[in-house]
Order: structure tokens, then C-alpha cells, then sequence
């Protein structure tokens, strides 16, 4: 079983890792479905910043 884990613990854990190619990202994406992605105040948005290492089949498939 996962645990649900805070925002702050996801920040910690960023923190910790070294950036990838784009650096910190300045939102938690807490859910996805399709090309679409919802942050932690509710906000949704289109995945379309991947370019060249995009899904382009969307997220949960």
C-alpha cells in the first residue's frame, strides 16, 4: 500500500536530487489523466512541456 505523502515531504525530496534538464519544477502535480495534469491547489493544465521526451499518448496509459 503507498502512502499519500504532503507537499512539503515532495519539496524535501527536490531538494535532495539534482536537477534534471529543466530544473525545479514550481508546481506538485498531484494528478493526470490524458494530456491533462491538476496541481495542489486544483489547477489544471495541458502537458505540452515535454517536447522531445513527451508522452504523447497522455498520462495512465
Amino acid at each position: 500500500m503507498l502512502d499519500e505523502i504532503t507537499s512539503d515531504e515532495i519539496l524535501l525530496g527536490r531538494k535532495a536530487l539534482l536537477d534534471g534538464w529543466g530544473g525545479r519544477p514550481q508546481i506538485i502535480i498531484t494528478r493526470a489523466k490524458g494530456a491533462k495534469l491538476w496541481d495542489s491547489k486544483g489547477k489544471e493544465y495541458i502537458d505540452c512541456t515535454s517536447q522531445a521526451f513527451s508522452l504523447n499518448i497522455g498520462a495512465n496509459h
